[in-house]
């Protein structure tokens, strides 16, 4: 992103953390519960301007992805991933997921990525489209699950999941239980699937994309510790902004 680029970035998150002061007070509660010793306030208004950042990088999803600014570490995992036929990802909201996604289908092909349908009609079909480039192909999670792992068991190909917002079992994370989806985990063990942690991280004007294998048997557990550590190394760049303590009042504002 150009100098211009940022600053605009920095600008539209200021400007959503001034307008969205609920989400406001989430997002530095979250972070206090998670890092009590860090000024909370602080990491919320970075997170703010990543996110601000990333919106407008949204816009130019192909050409990023397609670029030199985009790095892959070339791990043995990472490498173990590209020799898969049929497989699941797993991400969170950290980092630059869009960018992921996209950036996954030039290296491999045929990725399937389910996905919260937006209730206005034009910004959801904007939003798929922006995603369905390289090969990805979009699946609303509440209504095309199905059909999707009919097309994936037919025809192979690595399903994308955003795992780390819904209703599901407790697990630990950041020494305190709240609930995390059980899906990715049921649905690895039916299939006999294997399963692998991606991210892609903000390193100043590029990103690196990880990889983790994930091993059989505790995956949710697993998934939780790669979100963790990965949070814990760039605290600004996850999306604070959802509720992950439902059940609390906010006490800091």
């Amino acid at each position: 992103m150009s100098v211009l680029g940022r600053y605009f970035g920095n600008v539209l998150g200021r400007m959503i953390a001034c307008c969205w002061s609920s989400r406001w007070k989430i997002t530095v509660r979250n972070i206090h519960q998670c890092f009590p010793h860090l000024d909370s306030r602080e990491i919320a208004i970075q997170s703010f301007k990543h996110f601000g950042r990333s919106l407008l990088e949204g816009i130019t999803l192909k050409s990023i992805a397609s670029s030199p600014r985009v790095i892959y570490e070339e791990s043995p995992c990472f490498k173990a991933l590209l020799k898969v036929k049929t497989g699941i990802i797993l991400t969170g909201h950290v980092g630059q997921w869009e960018i992921l996604n996209l950036a996954i289908a030039k290296r491999i092909p045929n990725v399937h990525v389910l996905y919260q349908k937006i209730e206005n009609p034009w910004i959801n079909r904007l939003v798929i489209r922006q995603r369905s480039q390289f090969g990805v192909t979009m699946w609303d999670k509440k209504s095309q699950l199905i059909p999707m792992l009919r097309s994936v068991k037919r025809s192979g190909g690595l399903i994308g999941i955003v795992a780390d917002q819904g209703d599901g079992a407790l697990a630990n994370f950041f020494g305190q239980t709240r609930p995390f989806p059980d899906g990715p985990e049921k649905l690895a063990q039916k299939m006999t699937l294997p399963v692998f942690w991606a991210c892609c991280l903000r390193e100043g004007d590029h990103f690196r994309i990880t990889v983790k294998q994930l091993s059989p048997g505790s995956i949710k557990e697993q998934y939780v510790d790669c979100l963790e550590e990965t949070i814990r190394n760039a605290p600004y760049q996850y999306f604070w902004m959802h509720r992950m303590w439902k059940d609390q009042v906010a006490s800091v504002q």
